[in-house]
């Protein structure tokens, strides 16, 4: 195993294409077989809400695995746990491949997102165990701009194959990104966390670690919003196949064209909060585009629930992709900002947050776009406002 080096600056773009590397594996378990759900859901016999249960426990489990393998990394170190979860995860990708019905399906997707959320807490962490400050905000900024390439190809790219080679060549391609991820990470990443930082592990130490930094005001308020930042892109997620393909006919390729350029917007949001960020500070970036987005909500309802034209609607989710990307780097930066130490338990407490949220709300969310837009619509401008809400309460807090 390579010892602990430190990151200089002119390894700075290695290191960061590295953590992205990882953290699209995860990202390309949900974006590129969106596509694909309602051939997998006619395969398997199943609805189109049956299928769309595989992404809520996907997400799920990356978020409770966090916190069970945050802490695990604290204490013996990113690059041996890391190598573990990718391992694990290139093996589920191709057991998917073979599984026949729902269930077998629903069961390796419990097991991939536990072993993604090894990749997920790791690589977050790492970011923290070599910079400070404006760097480390830059870097989650760099990170998350170019983990939104994912969300713009991984649809139109899923939609192809699922076209001309079915949904099971999906995840045979995700297996191949996974192996030279994989080897890269073998070969490549070095250990980011020094012996002399490390902590001994325990159920009971790691609980009284959570329940110290989750009790601290200038953790959970923005860990908690970017749960709910988080929920507007499941929002979407859920909302997408069921409008575009359901309700207006789009064929997979067609779908996958749409929402390539959508998480287009994604993209852009993350890279501007980066580059306001060297004007501007995160709560005051926040406080400024969350009205913006209250308001644009308000006015575009009457056009969802009146015109119901599909421009409308791709309107309305390229609003919230740009908003969560946006939302995602800046909220990321102050919750790991909060703390100086333990910051294995602080990513995966931030990434359970993150996940285990959006999942329970993205999933309310599709139950709602199915039975009635006009409520889904006032569900979405609900969520908004608590995080409203919360950062005045995190402004206070700070300023006091």
């Amino acid at each position: 195993m390579k010892s602990q080096v430190v990151i200089h600056r002119k390894n700075i773009l290695f290191f960061t294409i590295g953590l992205s590397l990882l953290t699209i594996m995860g990202i390309l378990g949900v974006d590129t077989y969106l596509p694909s759900i309602p051939d997998i859901a006619k395969e398997f016999k199943q609805n189109i809400p049956s299928m769309q249960l595989s992404i809520m426990v996907y997400t799920l489990c990356i978020g409770f695995g966090q916190l069970i393998f945050g802490p695990l990394s604290d204490s013996i170190g990113r690059r041996r746990i890391m190598l573990s979860g990718a391992i694990i995860y290139c093996v589920t990708t191709y057991c998917l491949t073979l599984s026949t019905g729902l269930g077998t399906f629903l069961t390796i997707r419990i097991i991939q997102g536990l072993s993604i959320s090894i990749t997920l807490v790791t690589a977050i962490s790492a970011v923290r165990d070599v910079t400070r400050g404006s760097v480390a905000a830059t870097l989650y900024a760099i990170i998350i701009t170019i983990e939104g390439v994912v969300p713009i190809a991984s649809p139109l790219l899923g939609g192809i194959i699922n076209d001309v080679w079915g949904w099971r060549a999906i995840f045979l391609m995700i297996l191949g990104y996974s192996v030279v991820t994989l080897t890269y990470v073998y070969f490549n990443f070095p250990e980011t966390l020094s012996h002399k930082k490390r902590i001994t592990y325990s159920l009971k130490s790691s609980f009284l670690t959570y329940k110290e930094i989750s009790k601290q005001p200038r953790f959970y308020l923005p860990c908690l919003s970017l749960g709910l930042s988080f929920s507007l892109i499941y929002c979407y997620v859920t909302a997408s196949p069921f409008i575009l393909m359901v309700k207006y006919g789009y064929s997979s390729t067609q779908f996958g064209v749409i929402s390539s350029i959508i998480g287009g917007f994604l993209l852009l949001g993350a890279a501007l909060s980066g580059k306001l960020l060297k004007k501007r500070s995160a709560p005051q970036i926040l406080s400024l585009w969350l009205k913006l987005i209250a308001s644009f909500i308000v006015l575009c309802t009457p056009l969802i629930i009146f015109v119901h034209h599909v421009n409308v609607f791709i309107l309305f989710f390229i609003v919230l992709m740009f908003a969560g990307g946006m939302f995602e780097s800046l909220y990321t930066y102050l919750t790991m900002s909060s703390q100086r130490t333990s910051l294995g338990a602080t990513s995966a407490l931030m990434g359970a947050a993150s996940l285990v949220i959006p999942s329970v709300i993205g999933g309310i969310g599709s139950f709602l776009i199915e039975r009635n837009i006009t409520i889904w619509i006032v569900y979405l401008l609900s969520i908004i406002l608590i995080m409203i809400f919360m950062l005045r309460k995190y402004r206070r807090f700070t300023a006091a």
